[in-house]
């Protein structure tokens, strides 16, 4: 938004996903240049061969090895980079303004302390080399020059009188120079690239737009600062003009997914109150994967064997990684499909859900299973002549890893799968799973019976991530006491207040049961490696 366009960047990665990336493509929608009036679309390739690949591998930033521009009136195609051109150019310097550092108010203190200091050899002895001072200030720090004249371009692009424009923290260092327009030649901007991720050295560039995020520069500088166009000794500038080069025969194709999310046939309710004996239904399916896709899906799961049907373990020992190569390989087609409205159910719909048959909600124990009864025992001692008496929880090594073990073998609310001889994945949901966990928390422990437990209402509804945890809240009013008769209270030196004795009514009917209020408690569970 602040750029003005969308940026959609795409990653290639080796091995499904599973290697290490390769290459990006970065696509800006929008405003493609800092001082763009018009709308257009970018896009840049970069490949990481050079850091990955080589003996000795570069290391920083890498730049783009191709660009598709498309503004109105572009020609459209791909450009590749070409060698870029090695020259030399004459900068010359005038009217004097205050440097960056005397505008943050940094004084001769400062380069003396530098000056005086001497920093240890195993910390310098991998500096790039520079004809400037890299450990000290310039002798002409305090100021820049206002004013740049530029000469010695061959094809007279750059060339021209640059000034300094007044810009403040909106560029880097505040430093901007801008040569104006004319009718033959386009303005041109000269700025510092930083080196964002420090690896070297902050670049001076030429560039028609004064932003380096544009990426748009047609010159570097090497080894320039603003205080070397002050001294005559270093007017003269080693320069690097970058050139873009056709290439009509590069093409980007987009092409159309193999493997389709396909929904099952009918309600997703309906189907699982029909079902409940047999196992959560399908929520969806992926068919049309590759045996490749297949292999690097079941990567981490050992116990795959021959099996035609095998499950995908998001919760266990390899969940992390199994979770990593499902969001890489399917979270894109599945959140897709949810998000065009094509699931069985409705996303954050309420649906009803019967108590099964052979229990009610929040008693099954293979579902939630009952912590190990508390014990305690008392301890008896002194403490400065005195008895003390203590209580001290006692723990059952048996009982604690028994039930360690029964919640490791709880059902999941979500069952991922991959069907080799379908070539298919399937995701199936159990909102069984979230009822009895919920429904626990109201019916266990209060001595209330099988009867209530019944009575507790239990529905489900499916989300995206960015919903959960959200109630539903509606308008709602804090009750008091103010309908209640004030109650006569005896026996007291002083007598209540009248909204004192109102209260007092109301608490006496809580006790009694004659006040009701609603309890609710939430379960919520994720899919792994798709919900996040």
């Amino acid at each position: 938004r602040r750029r003005g366009h969308w940026n959609l960047t795409y990653g290639a990665w080796e091995d499904h996903g599973a290697g290490r990336q390769v290459a990006e493509v970065r696509v800006a929608l929008g405003r493609i240049g800092a001082l763009s009036r018009g709308y257009g679309l970018a896009a840049y390739v970069k490949c990481f061969a050079p850091a990955l690949r080589l003996r000795d591998p570069q290391r920083g930033e890498l730049g783009d090895v191709a660009r598709l521009l498309l503004t109105e009136g572009g020609k459209g195609i791909w450009e590749i980079r070409d060698q870029p051109v090695k020259g030399r150019l004459r900068i010359v310097g005038s009217d004097p303004v205050d440097s960056q550092r005397v505008l943050l108010g940094l004084n001769d203190t400062a380069a003396k302390e530098l000056r005086n200091h001497k920093p240890m050899a195993k910390f310098t002895k991998n500096f790039p080399k520079s004809r400037n001072d890299l450990l000290h200030y310039h002798p002409k720090w305090k100021t820049w020059p206002g004013t740049l004249v530029i000469s010695g371009d061959d094809d007279d692009a750059i060339h021209g009188t640059y000034r300094k424009t007044p810009c403040r923290h909106t560029v880097v260092l505040s430093a901007l120079w801008r040569r104006d327009a004319t009718p033959d030649t386009p303005a041109l901007y000269l700025y510092l690239r930083p080196d964002i991720m420090r690896t070297g050295l902050d670049v001076a560039v030429l560039s028609p737009t004064p932003a380096y995020c544009d990426r748009m520069e047609v010159c570097e500088l090497h080894d320039w600062i603003p205080e070397n166009a002050l001294a005559e000794e270093t007017h003269a500038t080693r320069v690097r003009f970058l050139r873009w080069r056709d290439a009509p025969e590069l093409k980007l194709e987009v092409p159309a997914p193999r493997a389709t999310t396909e929904m099952e046939g009918g309600s997703f309710h309906a189907r699982l109150e029909e079902g409940k004996a047999t196992g959560p239904p399908v929520l969806c399916a992926l068919p049309g994967l590759e045996e490749e896709v297949m292999r690097s899906m079941l990567r981490h799961t050992a116990e795959a064997g021959d099996a035609d049907v095998v499950p995908i373990d998001l919760v266990g020992k390899m969940g992390s990684r199994n979770a990593k190569q499902l969001s890489i390989l399917a979270a894109p087609s599945l959140l897709k499909y949810a998000a065009e409205e094509k699931l069985p159910l409705e996303l954050l719909r309420w649906y009803d859900l019967a108590h099964p048959k052979e229990g009610s909600f929040g008693l099954c124990e293979r579902h939630y299973p009952s912590r190990p009864r508390e014990k305690w025992k008392k301890v008896e001692g002194s403490a400065r002549g005195k008895a003390t008496v203590r209580h001290e929880r006692e723990f059952d090594a048996e009982e604690s890893n028994e039930f360690y073990h029964k919640l490791l073998q709880r059902p999941p609310a979500f069952e991922v799968s991959v069907d080799r001889p379908q070539h298919q994945l399937v995701v199936r949901m159990n909102p069984l799973v979230a009822g009895h966990q919920a429904a626990a928390h109201l019916a266990r422990g209060r001595g209330l019976g099988d009867a209530y437990a019944r009575s507790v209402k239990v529905d489900y509804c499916l989300s995206e991530l960015s919903s959960m945890g959200e109630p539903l809240t509606k308008e709602f009013h804090v009750p008091n006491s103010d309908a209640y008769a004030p109650s006569a209270v005896t026996g007291m030196e002083l007598p209540l207040y009248h909204r004192q004795a109102k209260a007092l009514t109301r608490m006496m009917d809580i006790e009694k049961g004659a006040v009701t209020f609603r309890e609710e408690e939430r379960s919520e569970h994720v899919l792994n490696g798709v919900g996040r």
